[in-house]
């Protein structure tokens, strides 16, 4: 479920917090760093409880609007396309979401008013109108539903540090999961039942190649980085000209050498793939001048290694072009 560039992502957090932490410890590292991408999990689940939650508070106050004093005819025959929606409606009766909700705790109770003010201004909004007017589909109710992470839930400042508050991960992992929403949005099918299962966060590439795994992919090259750290960080080091290695900010360093790190230990993930998802990282969690130091450094670091025969590429690794990795 995840790709690869969102593993990286989550090593790349791992290893400064395990690095800055002081921590010497490499198995409660490694342990760390699962836990942070498994918690992932539980907050996939908490942004699908948040459209239930939603649903089932229009519900409510369709029935409240009913017996007020003064009902208007929308009151009275109000319309239930949204509280009928079909792909929310599969969530509710998936045994695998209602299960996980009750073993997380999800709850919304102390943030009803929250849910009431989302509420309204989804209702009140053209895309809700549309969506109303829209001819009555399975595949217009998905589209409604990622309308509704995409253009309301994603857009709330309020979710990113209520989520914070339930867990210090889950700041840095809002985008991720907003991804992964959506996709999982547009793999959902009207076919499926209520024995559907959620993904799994990691998945397997069982291929002739010889691939590990996703998991085995991000311990392996939090181990690799962490055991050869300083090593990696010495090659970084011959290459910084007219600069200290101390001025260089460590989150540039760590990037750099969590790069060394995956081209020498993983043949078969070709140098082009590695050397653009670093640059990526970079414009992430860098300054924005730093994807031209790495990019440079990185240059001269491939020459000089695979002139040395420390990196040594098999198989797909051979293809000079952005393959899946």
């Amino acid at each position: 479920m995840l790709n690869r560039r969102q593993l990286r992502i989550k090593t790349l957090q791992g290893l400064y917090a395990f690095l800055c932490s002081g921590e010497t410890d490499l198995a409660k590292g490694r342990e760390e760093l699962i836990k942070s991408i498994d918690n992932m999990g539980v907050l996939f689940v908490w942004q699908i409880s948040l459209v239930l939650e939603m649903a089932d508070f229009a519900s409510k106050i369709i029935e409240e609007r009913k017996h007020k004093f003064l009902p208007t005819e929308e009151d009275l025959n109000p319309d239930y396309r949204f509280v009928n929606n079909r792909l929310i409606a599969q969530w509710n009766d998936n045994r695998d979401i209602q299960a996980k909700i009750e073993k997380y705790h999800v709850s919304w109770i102390e943030s009803s008013e929250v849910i009431r003010r989302l509420y309204n201004l989804i209702e009140t909004s053209d895309a809700y109108n549309q969506y109303l007017k829209s001819e009555d589909t399975y595949a217009n109710d998905k589209e409604f539903v990622i309308t509704l992470y995409a253009d309301f839930i994603f857009e709330e400042d309020f979710f990113i540090d209520f989520y914070e508050t339930k867990n210090i991960y889950w700041y840095t992992d809002f985008c991720i999961s907003n991804y992964l929403i959506v996709r999982f949005i547009d793999e959902c099918k009207e076919t499926n039942d209520e024995y559907y299962k959620l993904p799994s966060l990691f998945k397997k590439e069982n291929d002739s190649n010889g691939d590990e795994d996703d998991r085995n992919f991000c311990l392996s090259l939090f181990t690799k980085t962490v055991m050869n750290y300083d090593k990696y960080k010495g090659y970084v080091e011959e290459k910084v000209v007219n600069w200290e290695i101390d001025r260089v900010a460590p989150m540039d360093i760590l990037i750099l050498v969590m790069a060394i790190s995956e081209m020498i230990n993983f043949p078969t993930i070709p140098i082009k793939v590695t050397l653009n998802e670093y640059i990526e990282l970079s414009k992430i969690f860098s300054t924005p001048k730093s994807k031209f130091f790495i990019n440079g450094i990185l240059d001269n670091l491939v020459v000089s290694l695979q002139k040395d025969g420390k990196i040594i590429k098999t198989g797909r690794g051979l293809i000079d072009k952005n393959s899946q990795s």
